[in-house]
């Protein structure tokens, strides 16, 4: 009996488009998530390759045939008012629902700064979808694709 791996949201929001591909013996789907909350967390079990806290990008690595990509984009001169706080450093192993870093807002006001949320599973066993687009979806509850 085959253990299925559930991805889960890594963040609050709506999901705008999901894209599907497969080159050869690789599967890869792309996920975007526009979102306002300030909390991202795990996707799914793992370990954490490596940690850009610049730009807020991480790669998860299941096993050797699951890679999961996640980039945060902010909209236009907010990158300059936003702090990151990570909870732990990189090359570590983290579970479902983990909380991997959380967004500061530098400014006395308090705006909701959009952003956007991408995920992108690379594996070599087939990606099957759950969810569509335009879907409202919780982070670290909503299930968006299984493998």
């Amino acid at each position: 009996m085959k253990k299925k791996i559930y991805i889960v949201s890594p963040t609050t929001g709506v999901i705008q488009t999901i894209y599907e591909t497969k080159n050869f013996f690789i599967y890869k789907k792309k996920i975007i998530i526009n979102s306002k909350k300030n909390i991202i967390v795990s996707p799914s079990n793992g370990k954490i390759k490596n940690d850009f806290s610049k730009k807020i990008n991480f790669i998860i690595q299941y096993d050797p045939n699951i890679h999961i990509l996640i980039t945060n984009k902010f909209k236009k001169n907010t990158y300059k008012k936003i702090n990151i706080i990570p909870t732990n450093l990189n090359n570590y192993n983290i579970c479902t629902g983990e909380i991997i870093f959380m967004i500061n807002y530098l400014n006395n006001n308090k705006h909701n700064y959009e952003y956007q949320t991408i995920i992108e599973i690379y594996s070599t066993k087939k990606i099957k979808k759950t969810k569509n687009s335009l879907i409202q979806v919780q982070a670290g509850t909503t299930i968006l694709s299984s493998i």
